[in-house]
């Protein structure tokens, strides 16, 4: 039987019916009702009001006053919601006074513990999803039996005699726990449920709650799960499982890389390997293991697998996408899960999609660097690979003449450096290819530079305008510092003698130095002005944006912040000259405040971005290490 998809919660389940769960479900075990009716309203407004509040805000005192008055049996096992809640429900689900519950844990009978409300949850589930572990425990001590209670999703049946009713759908609570993202409580109640080893638990059980711990990057879990069950998970849960962990590009980056912002920018200027050798995450391991034991299978079975499920497209016909994990992953820039991959299955290497593209296409529409750069370690066999062609005609080159798919620049980077960064792409792909290939034209007659420049111009014109208007301010910004660094010169603190015309403070240092920072901060800024004039003059092409104008926009930037810099230590000497070396301390918070204002705030940001699209750029596409034929296998 095919895997029925259900969407429960916005929530994406596979449910493989078998022979436990196809069992039918014992009838849902719900509070008395009987306060809920019309004739009954003075006792709701009397009491379960009063309760509800109660159970709130955690109010023990309210609660125990009302119960210890009686006049109604067995409150604790009434509904006093109209979705069926008991006070129970209420105080788990508010998650806030674990002392609260424990107290009503008590006054209740052990049975109650089982009810459910209307969505079929009980009490224990509403603890569990409000991640309140304490509540759980003290349920648990209460009665032990709760935890395979099903619950709401109808994925787990009922076993045990005591527990033989059924919520609507019999979600079990440790997929709960996952669903929710409670690490924390996931870990307990695996642990309690003795690692879904007894028999309440079904394949498709363990599958559902592997497949959501993956969701929820919980890998330590998943991989006890695969320690504990050698054959979890079963069925189309197998390529969901692919699926997700090829979409989070994020969970295989490298642990250090990651956590140290510096390391990874000197790595990428300079294309060093900065401290020790990164330690793998979490999810690398998880693959590993997982692609393990998929990779000894009929090739037949792994590529079903590598298509993943089967979508409906538009007229309501199921398809399958070819190898559609693989390109997912390259489309995400997941490198280290296609390496992963390919190490015990090169053949994947070749593989093509729908359109005719290979994960290398695939990733030059996308501008994935780092899957692009394993072409690095094919040697010979990158020149078979780079002028394939897909349906369209368009070999890898005509591909980086295209506007890229989800452009991964487009929050990154301004457009000049949008710009730069497309002609570098095109540039690299270009030196790849085998010079007999660099001029084909595809089906509809065009080469890779036709589509470059036809497919570029909106970003060069937009690029033009952003660059033009940033060194026109930056121009206005340093002819005012030229201006002041002129003038200056020529009223010096304390003016000069009457009768020789020499400044007063000529044998004090300090004026030394005073006009020797004033005429560096205007050769400078006037430098500067000539380094923006000639942005302004540029011609602006497409090659122009490679270098040239990043290295002009780089060093105009650069020496009108060191201009900034000296003009204020230049005024800040002047005042030291002008008030006999009093209130230094107000000189001294005022420039280091001025200069962090100047630097940080205003300049910092475009530097960094400037310099790291410029000089960061050049490595690109060299691989720092090898990735695919390494000794990790």
């Amino acid at each position: 039987m095919n895997p029925i998809i259900v969407n429960i919660n916005h929530q994406q389940h596979i449910h493989q019916p078998d022979a436990a769960a196809a069992a039918a479900p014992a009838p849902a075990r719900y509070p008395r009702g009987d306060l809920l009716l019309d004739n009954r309203r003075g006792d709701y407004m009397d009491k379960c009001v009063p309760l509800y509040k109660a159970s709130i805000k955690g109010d023990w005192a309210a609660a125990e006053e009302l119960l210890r008055d009686g006049g109604i049996e067995n409150l604790l096992g009434c509904s006093i919601t109209e979705n069926q809640e008991t006070a129970l429900h209420v105080a788990s689900s508010m998650g806030q006074s674990a002392d609260f519950v424990e107290n009503l844990i008590r006054r209740m009978r052990p049975e109650d513990l089982v009810l459910q409300n209307r969505e079929g949850n009980t009490a224990f589930c509403c603890a569990v999803i409000a991640g309140n572990i304490q509540m759980v425990i003290a349920m648990v001590e209460r009665n032990r039996d709760i935890l395979i209670i099903p619950d709401r999703e109808n994925m787990m049946p009922l076993y045990r005699d005591l527990l033989i009713i059924r919520g609507r759908d019999d979600t079990m609570p440790l997929y709960l726990a996952a669903l929710y993202g409670n690490h924390k409580m996931v870990t307990y109640l695996y642990d309690l449920s003795r690692q879904m080893q007894t028999d309440a638990w079904t394949d498709n059980d363990r599958s559902m709650v592997f497949l959501k711990c993956v969701e929820v990057n919980f890998f330590d879990v998943a991989q006890r799960i695969l320690e504990h069950h050698l054959n979890a998970p079963t069925g189309a849960y197998v390529s969901e499982v692919l699926k997700v962990l090829a979409r989070n590009s994020c969970a295989f980056d490298d642990i250090d890389e990651q956590h140290n912002i510096w390391k990874s920018i000197i790595s990428s200027i300079f294309h060093l390997v900065v401290g020790q050798a990164n330690r793998e995450r979490e999810a690398t391991q998880l693959l590993r293991r997982f692609w393990g034991r998929i990779v000894i299978r009929p090739r037949n079975e792994i590529d079903i697998i590598l298509q993943g499920p089967a979508e409906i497209d538009h007229n309501g016909v199921p398809t399958h996408p070819s190898d559609q994990i693989l390109f997912i992953a390259a489309e995400m820039g997941n490198v280290n899960f296609l390496t992963e991959l390919i190490r015990s299955y090169p053949d994947l290497l070749w593989r093509k999609n729908d359109n005719g593209q290979t994960i290398f296409h695939v990733a030059v529409s996308h501008r994935r660097e780092s899957v692009y750069s394993l072409l690095y370690e094919l040697g010979s066999m990158k020149d078979v690979m780079t002028p394939l062609r897909d349906i369209d005609g368009n070999n890898m080159l005509h591909l980086a003449g295209l506007n890229p798919q989800n452009n991964p620049y487009e929050d990154l980077f301004t457009t000049p450096f949008q710009m730069q960064r497309e002609s570098l792409w095109f540039k690299e792909v270009n030196a790849m290819m085998p010079p007999t290939y660099r001029q084909v034209k595809n089906n509809a007659g065009q080469t890779p530079s036709q589509l470059f420049s036809e497919n570029h111009r909106d970003l060069v014109s937009k690029s033009k305008k952003w660059i033009k208007g940033t060194t026109n301010q930056c121009m206005v910004a340093a002819a005012l510092i030229a201006t002041i660094g002129f003038s200056v010169v020529f009223t010096i603190p304390r003016g000069y003698d009457q009768h020789n015309g020499i400044p007063q403070f000529i044998p004090d240092g300090h004026l030394i130095a005073f006009v020797v920072l004033d005429a560096i901060s205007f050769i400078l800024s006037s430098f500067s002005i000539l380094m923006f004039l000639s942005i302004v003059i540029s011609r602006y092409t497409q090659t122009d944006f490679l270098e040239s104008l990043p290295q002009k926009l780089s060093f105009g930037l650069v020496i009108l912040c060191l201009s900034i810099l000296t003009m204020m230590v230049a005024f800040g000497i002047s005042i030291f000259i002008l008030y006999h070396h009093k209130f230094m301390f107000i000189v001294h918070i005022f420039g280091l405040l001025v200069a962090i204002a100047v630097t940080w705030k205003v300049q910092y940001p475009l530097l960094v971005a400037v310099f790291h699209s410029t000089y960061g750029s050049r490595y690109l596409f060299k691989p720092k290490k090898r990735m695919l034929w390494n000794d990790m296998m």
